[in-house]
């Protein structure tokens, strides 16, 4: 008789490890089947002992062993696999049941008697973590030649990226001349492809390359040497439901436990990876450069100065804008315009002067909350600095001060009105219900010389092709987004607009004094990285603490009530309380508990032990982008 420790690969499950009476042994990484509750649950194998050894440990139990009936397993999993999935259990404060649930596709799970497995070695090597700071072309290149001396060594690699659409384009790219040995994976392919894509990257006795996003990295391969994380700055990566797995970090403990070699690439790193690079965490595959090149020629309008002096009236395009979608119509040529997310807008101006409204600590743009429908504040999402919104103009005392957002709707009604003639496309959430109108919209304005293409950040996503022009019509909003690494991220998407366009570059703000627009439109990504990486020192974000934040969403006196019991809950830990600024609705109140810990104290076991002994109520994100 043997006792079996399994983790249930569950979600819903809050329990870490679970024992079970077999009379058959199990090898580690098995998937069985197990009751729980009055139901049947996959679970993964841990853990074997014969019950001759454990009968004091049985005797003192303070609940009965339930017993498994005849079930089939095959070893599937890694046991560095496993090893992941605990470690990254214990970072984000979740079991190990949800994070497996997460990072192993169901169809496999659903599927295992179908599902090729077979007996796997452990890795032995050493394991680098490496970091490649380039242009797209560059890095693209070292990536091809990293595959085919691996392939050379009779290795296997692992190629992830945030999403499906970035799998699929970057497939032809990578697959040429081994195509025989490259799979894609991803979400978006039916069960059955996704199963006989498994079963013969699986079973290859020829190295392969796999290109596919995080949760693939489940697939059992002994030989997987060299694990490259491409596009290691998008935030795509981030779990947006529970347990929260960033892949990236997923990525990082399975390539320590594989003893792999871990590349992280972009053209420009996250903040915190350049950091621990400049502190010898990293080591650089190639020089980083600190320069990012374009064709294009790069100008900065001021807005401020683009308004009808006459009848004060703010305009969306600025005469420049209107002179370069004229000429793309002209040249046959095509325009790529951003702008905000549909329906925000967190900036406020002088509508006389134009003067944005500024922190009086910090200097950055402030957004307007409303505590009711006639009293609101100005809030910094930078510093917290907060103060009424009963306020004069700075520079010209008038009471006249406007909240604006320039979303992308209202850009492209604009469009439609002043250029009647030039096709417009328009590619936003709100625009595009499925993957394939995404693809069918992006296609169309490739093909469709003189037009103009109006898109979020969704669009980015899928207009990859350089086009002749591109321009920012509208960002500024998005300064006051309570979002610490905003400023990264905006910088980010300013240097992917900036790399879409061939001949012509234009970014419209009223935020003049931003420092990025200059260093977007120079590719100066150094003095970037020494600004944030200053800001970040001085609030003591990360990388010198970390964020847990626990949420709870309710009725308000309900919620007020239990954040006070978490507090003290929490002790001696502090949790300061927060409400939040973006709760669901009137009749739902949203509050957060965010804890502040140094990073390298995390994971921290006596806060972990807390966290997890949480009803399931609460939301638990730790190393939140959002604090508020």
């Amino acid at each position: 008789m043997k006792i079996l420790s399994v983790y249930p690969i569950s979600r819903g499950i809050s329990k870490e490890k679970l024992s079970y009476f077999s009379s058959e042994d199990h090898a580690l990484g098995s998937i069985i089947s197990v009751p729980l509750r009055k139901r049947s649950v996959p679970a993964i194998v841990v853990g074997s002992a014969d019950a001759e050894t454990q009968k004091t440990e049985i005797r003192s139990s303070d609940f009965a062993l339930r017993k498994i009936g005849a079930t089939k397993s095959r070893p599937v999993f890694s046991s560095a696999f496993i090893r992941a999935c605990e470690r990254m259990a214990d970072y984000s404060a979740a079991s190990p049941g949800a994070v497996l649930s997460a990072m192993i596709p169901k169809t496999i799970l659903d599927h295992l008697e179908e599902t090729s497995a077979s007996a796997l070695e452990e890795s032995e090597g050493a394991h680098e973590k490496l970091v490649m700071q380039a242009g797209d072309e560059e890095r693209f290149s070292h990536y091809k030649s990293l595959i085919r001396e691996e392939f050379a060594r009779k290795r296997s690699v692992f190629f992830m990226l945030p999403t499906v659409e970035d799998v699929r384009r970057m497939k032809p790219q990578l697959e040429k001349g081994i195509e025989e040995y490259s799979f894609a994976l991803h979400g978006n392919l039916t069960p059955k492809k996704i199963r006989d894509a498994w079963d013969k990257a699986r079973e290859s006795s020829h190295p392969i390359l796999v290109i596919a996003t995080p949760q693939f990295l489940s697939l059992p391969r002994s030989d997987l040497r060299t694990i490259i994380v491409e596009e290691e700055a998008s935030r795509t990566y981030r779990g947006v439901s529970r347990p929260y797995i960033d892949g990236r970090l997923f990525a990082e403990f399975f390539a320590e436990e594989s003893h792999a070699r871990l590349i992280l690439g972009d053209v420009l790193l996250q903040t915190e990876t350049l950091w621990k690079k400049m502190n010898d965490e990293y080591v650089d595959l190639i020089p980083l450069k600190f320069r990012s090149l374009s064709s294009a020629e790069a100008r900065i309008v001021d807005m401020r100065e683009e308004a009808d002096e006459e009848k004060k009236r703010f305009r969306i395009f600025s005469d420049e804008l209107e002179r370069l979608i004229l000429s793309t119509k002209e040249n046959n040529e095509r325009l790529f315009l951003f702008g905000a997310r549909k329906g925000y807008a967190g900036s406020t101006v002088c509508a006389d002067c134009g003067e944005i409204v500024r922190c009086n600590n910090c200097g950055a743009p402030v957004a307007v909350y409303m505590l009711n429908a006639d009293e609101g504040y100005f809030y910094c999402n930078k510093c917290g600095e907060r103060r009424d919104a009963k306020e004069r103009c700075t520079v010209c005392d008038s009471w006249n001060l406007t909240m604006l957002g320039v979303g992308v709707e209202r850009i492209e009604d604009e469009l439609r009105k002043r250029f009647p003639d030039i096709q417009v496309f328009r590619l936003d959430k709100e625009s595009v219900s499925t993957e394939k109108k995404a693809l069918e919209i992006a296609e169309k304005f490739r093909e469709t010389p003189g037009s103009v293409l109006v898109g979020t950040e969704l669009a980015l996503i899928y207009m990859r092709e350089i086009a002749e022009n591109a321009a920012v019509v509208s960002i500024d909003t998005l300064f006051a987004v309570p979002d610490f690494r905003i400023n990264e991220k905006l910088f980010h998407i300013l240097l992917q607009i900036r790399s879409l366009a061939e001949k012509r570059f234009i970014i419209q703000t009223r935020n003049i004094g931003e420092k990025i627009f200059q260093y977007a439109v120079q590719g100066n990504l150094m003095d970037f990285y020494r600004d944030e990486i200053a800001m970040r020192k001085q609030f003591q974000y990360p990388p010198w603490s970390l964020f847990v934040k626990v949420s709870l969403e309710g009725p308000r006196a309900s919620v007020e009530a239990e954040m006070r019991k978490l507090q003290k809950f929490l002790e001696p830990f502090q949790a300061d309380v927060l409400t939040s600024f973006d709760s669901p609705s009137a009749k739902r109140h949203q509050m957060h508990g965010l804890i502040k810990v140094k990073a390298q104290e995390w994971p921290n076991p006596a806060l972990l032990e807390k966290l997890r002994a949480l009803p399931p109520t609460f939301k638990i994100k730790v190393d939140p982008d959002t604090l508020i």
